[in-house]
């Protein structure tokens, strides 16, 4: 989440080739407007292939990316899959990918993006399947935004699935969460000390010093490879754009799936090491490759060679050009992501909390971007209103005394699950609110995004397996499975 440039071209390099087709619903544009006829194809995929006779049927929820069928056969939702006999299927959130209801995503059009007609657009695909093959027990799968998806649509459509399961989900609309960046300064000193925070701290704070002249900018454009030189206005989008390097590295903290992706230790190892230069090199040169396949030596995905396949041959900070083509109306996850973000969620992830080593980016640089991409509507005013309203219409936390046959697991190092629901503050394993017994938390301090989603990995911690089991104990429950 929130880290779209990058992830894009994760998922590209980590997704195996699907061997499912890609099929096709005829779905509402707007399900609230009973005087608006007009339709659209949503994409989605399926797999039989684990299907019993009498089985329950899975609904996997995608999010802010194009649809991903390769989870129709692999981790935690094809195992499961497996062993209770359940058909699958993996539907495209409308506006991403090739899901596109409307010719562009002009802010005229973007008014039919919202997680309200996300959730509507499931109930019409269920009801649609249900009454074609006769199969009722739905039960809905999601992680990350999608996760919040599961709950919400146990919240808003209970009679249509028996369950629901949810991964690292933020519950919690919020405009400014400096809350994640403080999550990465406790993670990263809980994994690899204090030298590392301090490394990272002074690398931070040598480049706001560097900033101040021209003989430091041009050192900065050396030392990191930008694009362009930087101007005045260009400084907040450069400081955002290299501390999402560390956050893609924190929030996907070892996961094996993941082998392009940073390590904390390995970030550490890199930033606490003199004989690479000092800190502001160390901190420009992070790699941005993982462990090979055995575990063992650093593969060879080197920071250089995935700018070179992802075609970008140096970093891009420029402030115009960020804006430029996030105003372009062509479908794009970054720019759709975005406006779900200004005009629903916040989420923003600025430098101004005080327990973080990250500065030059507050609030009002997401604010400013918000107006400059969407027009004048979106003022400050206009995005804390729909923020707020985002959490009065799903509750917040509160959730988790309002829906029924649901889990959500979030792990401590991930730095999403302060916006999500941990149960009390000592973690019990499958805590329940009081008076909702079937509604379950699950924790692990040592686990990161979306953690449970994958298989079981020769590294995942006990409680991370453990919390694997005890979703297949709920699901059993629900689906009544004998």
């Amino acid at each position: 989440m929130f880290v779209l440039a990058i992830s894009a071209f994760i998922l590209v390099i980590c997704s195996p080739v699907s061997p499912f087709k890609e099929h096709w619903f005829t779905q509402q544009l707007d399900h609230f407007d009973d005087n608006n006829d007009r339709t659209w194809m949503q994409r989605y995929y399926y797999n039989f292939e684990s299907y019993r006779t009498g089985g329950p049927v899975f609904l996997y929820i995608e999010g802010e990316t194009a649809a991903r069928p390769s989870f129709l056969f692999r981790g935690q939702f094809a195992e499961m899959a497996l062993e209770v006999g359940a058909a699958m299927y993996l539907v495209e959130h409308r506006f991403y990918g090739e899901s596109k209801p409307t010719a562009d995503t002009s802010v005229k059009n973007l008014r039919y993006l919202t997680s309200e007609q996300a959730l509507a657009d499931l109930a019409a695909f269920i009801r649609n399947k249900t009454a074609a093959y006769g199969r009722d027990t739905w039960v809905t799968f999601g992680g990350s935004y999608p996760g919040a998806l599961s709950l919400w649509m146990r919240l808003k459509y209970p009679s249509l699935t028996r369950g629901a399961m949810s991964a690292s989900a933020p519950l919690v609309a919020k405009v400014d969460y400096s809350g994640y960046n403080d999550i990465i300064e406790r993670a990263i000193l809980t994994v690899s000390g204090e030298n590392c925070t301090k490394a990272l701290a002074s690398a931070v704070a040598e480049v706001q010093e560097l900033l101040k002249t021209d003989t430091g900018r041009t050192e900065l454009y050396t030392k990191f490879n930008l694009c362009e030189y930087l101007g005045e206005r260009d400084y907040k989008t450069f400081q955002f754009a290299i501390h999402n390097r560390i956050a893609w590295i924190v929030q996907y903290n070892e996961i094996p799936t993941s082998e392009v992706n940073l390590t904390i230790p390995q970030l550490c190892q890199h930033m606490t090491n003199e004989s690479l230069g000092d800190e502001v090199t160390r901190y420009a040169t992070i790699p941005m490759h993982g462990l090979s396949a055995d575990n063992q030596k650093p593969n060879t995905l080197d920071r250089e060679t995935l700018l070179s396949l992802s075609g970008l041959q140096c970093l891009h900070a420029d402030y115009k050009m960020t804006i430029a083509s996030l105003r372009v109306p062509k479908f794009n996850a970054q720019r759709t992501y975005f406006y779900q973000l200004c005009n629903e969620f916040g989420w923003f992830q600025t430098s101004d909390g005080v327990r973080q080593p990250f500065r030059g980016f507050s609030f009002d640089y997401f604010f400013d971007r918000c107006y400059m991409v969407f027009g004048r509507k979106f003022t400050p005013a206009r995005i804390v209103r729909g923020i707020a309203k985002t959490n009065e219409i799903y509750g917040g936390r509160k959730i988790a005394e309002n829906i029924t046959n649901a889990y959500i697991f979030n792990g401590g190092i991930d730095p999403w699950h302060p916006l999500s629901y941990i149960g009390q503050s000592d973690h019990i394993q499958g805590y329940s609110p009081p008076g909702n017994p079937t509604f379950h938390a699950l924790y692990d301090p040592e686990s990161s995004h979306c953690a449970i989603t994958n298989t079981d990995f020769p590294t995942d911690s006990n409680k991370l397996r453990e919390s694997r089991k005890l979703a297949m104990k709920y699901l059993k429950s629900w689906i009544q499975y004998k």
